[in-house]
């Protein structure tokens, strides 16, 4: 458990953070029904059925459907609901924001579309690492992704124009890596601007 003071303090600073990022999102910006999904049975895994619930109320229609489109602004703000229920617990916002992106994509593997790409990438970090920019183009509307492999288990994942936060990245990218076999991932931040990013990761 984290000190509270300091919680409360990082939760003042992320609602801030998300107006922002959510003043700036278009129509455009969207993510496809079953990364939504995922990310909605990862708060649900860690916060239970009412948190869940209270989550699902900010998508306004009845069904999520896999491959039709939805506003992220929505998940900017299930980031909120969760952080101020759940923050406490991982030690703090940004891990937070880490385990929610790593057992989103856990969750997301676990779908044919996921098993699918398990199945493409045989799987292993770099053959993974190298389909996950096109994989994320096909779930995420808004931004670019580029992978540069710097030695055989070390890259770097280049966030540009991204708005989902850096630390729900990097978890997303431990999870892509012990997925593929890789252990003991580490993935480290280095941030330019709100929405670029590089995302520096080794494993063994």
């Amino acid at each position: 458990m984290a000190d509270s003071a300091k919680v409360e303090a990082e939760l003042a600073a992320f609602r801030a953070e998300v107006t922002t990022r959510v003043a700036g999102l278009t129509v455009a910006d969207t993510i496809k029904g079953l990364y939504l999904r995922g990310y909605l049975e990862a708060i649900r895994s860690q916060g239970g059925d009412e948190l869940y619930r209270r989550c699902r109320t900010l998508v306004h229609e009845k069904e999520i459907i896999d491959f039709f489109s939805y506003p992220y602004a929505a998940v900017m703000e299930m980031g909120v609901l969760g952080a101020e229920s759940l923050a406490s617990t991982f030690g703090g916002v940004q891990p937070f924001l880490r385990a929610m992106g790593r057992i989103a994509v856990d969750q997301y593997l676990s779908s044919p579309l996921g098993r699918t790409f398990l199945n493409l990438a045989q799987p292993s970090p770099r053959a993974m690492l190298r389909m996950l920019p096109t994989a994320i183009a096909t779930t995420m509307r808004f931004g670019t992704r580029t992978v540069t492999f710097t030695g055989d288990t070390a890259c770097t994942f280049a966030c540009r124009g991204d708005w989902s936060p850096a630390e729900a990245n990097a978890g997303a990218i431990e999870a892509v890596i012990a997925a593929g076999k890789g252990r003991s991932p580490v993935v480290t931040v280095r941030q330019y601007s709100m929405l670029d990013y590089d995302l520096e990761a080794t494993w063994s």
